[in-house]
């Protein structure tokens, strides 16, 4: 069966669509998530630095295309996946370890910071702390329950520990709390709602894409 020029138009149409939604979408959403959210995060933790403002707000950029692209094209490149793995962990690493000394301080008791709750300032970084292990669940979503609560706590103390020590951040059983809170919930979220981890370079489909789009203009005129 033969198609039409017009419909053998309509995937090529349709792929360049959803590049231009996931690119413009993604640089809006993740600036309005930035403006909003992790500046607050920024000004908090890194009230001196512009390139902690700018890290954050190309890891929300990056973020929002993700997951606009994980909706659109129902998985994600190899290659994407691996850019996104290397952004996430580096702001991993800058947001928990890359703040300037502090004193050394350990706080073995939650309920102590579960009080400081009533300030609009506390809720809003532990909702941040909660945010931010959820993708970490997913690198455990293969694993049984209690193999998962094991890694987590082992996790959770290992970063606390380290901020204890070295005094860059405080020692705080709370934020173990919630950093298990966010792992539990994206190993949740990940085994219910899995995605695909694509072989195909989309970039090699976008271009043959744009090359069968432009033949059929070119051809289109010629007649």
């Amino acid at each position: 069966m033969r198609y039409s020029g017009k419909e053998q138009q309509k995937p090529v149409l349709l792929l360049l669509l959803k590049t231009v939604i996931v690119l413009v979408g993604g640089i809006l959403v993740g600036f309005l998530l930035n403006y909003y959210v992790t500046s607050e995060i920024a000004a908090i933790y890194y009230p001196d630095s512009d390139g902690a403002f700018y890290a954050l707000w190309f890891g929300c950029t990056v973020g929002a295309m993700t997951l606009l692209y994980l909706i659109l094209f129902n998985g994600i490149e190899a290659h994407v996946f691996l850019i996104l793995e290397i952004t996430y962990f580096f702001l991993l690493v800058m947001i928990l370890f890359g703040r300037d000394s502090l004193e050394h301080v350990f706080i073995f008791n939650p309920l102590r910071s579960m009080r400081d709750l009533t300030q609009p300032e506390m809720i809003f970084q532990s909702a941040a702390n909660v945010l931010l292990f959820i993708p970490m669940g997913y690198f455990m979503r293969n694993r049984e329950f209690g193999s998962m609560l094991k890694r987590g706590l082992l996790l959770s103390l290992s970063i606390e520990l380290i901020q204890g020590i070295f005094a860059i951040g405080f020692f705080d059983t709370f934020d173990v709390i919630l950093y298990m809170a966010g792992i539990t919930a994206g190993y949740a979220l990940f085994r219910r709602f899995p995605f695909e981890v694509m072989g195909t370079r989309y970039d090699q489909k976008l271009v043959a894409a744009i090359k069968e789009l432009f033949l059929e203009i070119r051809g289109m005129r010629q007649r």
